[in-house]
């Protein structure tokens, strides 16, 4: 999907600055051909400044993991007996995460304009936020480094300690408190 992105991304018009260059056979390159040597070269690496310090730990968290259970949640009422999430962590260091409540959720009367009450209800003991990541693998932390959240102004750093309990399973501690989340690997 990468190459086809930066296949067709490679056909539009190249920047009007385009300096002169040279490809591996000593050619000049220049325009539009230096252009997409240029969406090629970004294109094909899998690193940025969040997961290229640690790539090999930050290379671990990439795939899609679905919840399989909350230990010792403050918000353990809020959420239900069996809550579900996904959590998605992808090679060029963004991350978004999920949590539903198992609770029955009252639906809107209204689908457009929920009431006070129907929205303070809908969010209860949900969580959904994204950004970005990285790895600390001396100190066994992930950092979600939260750019968007449904919880108005709770965007910044998120420190959490991680536990590999097997190849497809980890467990996610914030830093702060006590409580444990184990995800499974589903993609």
């Amino acid at each position: 999907m990468i190459r086809a992105f930066a296949t067709i991304h490679a056909r539009s018009r190249p920047p009007p600055t385009c300096r002169k260059s040279s490809n591996w056979r000593g050619e000049a390159r220049t325009g539009a051909a230096l252009h997409r040597a240029r969406i090629r070269r970004f294109a094909m690496t899998d690193e940025t400044p969040n997961v290229q310090s640690n790539h090999a730990a930050a290379r671990r968290f990439v795939g899609t993991w679905r919840l399989l259970s909350i230990y010792n949640s403050p918000l353990q009422p809020d959420r239900g007996d069996k809550p579900t999430g996904l959590l998605f962590y992808d090679g060029k260091g963004n991350m978004a995460v999920q949590i539903a409540p198992s609770r029955p959720r009252r639906p809107f009367v209204d689908r457009h304009v929920p009431t006070a009450e129907e929205a303070h209800d809908a969010i209860l003991g949900y969580t959904a936020y994204f950004g970005t990541f990285s790895v600390d693998a001396g100190k066994g932390t992930v950092t979600h480094h939260r750019h968007g959240n449904i919880s108005p102004g709770a965007t910044g750093d998120f420190v959490r300690r991680f536990k590999f309990l097997a190849e497809d399973r980890m467990a996610l501690m914030p830093i702060e408190n006590d409580v444990s989340l184990t995800w499974e690997r589903v993609g």
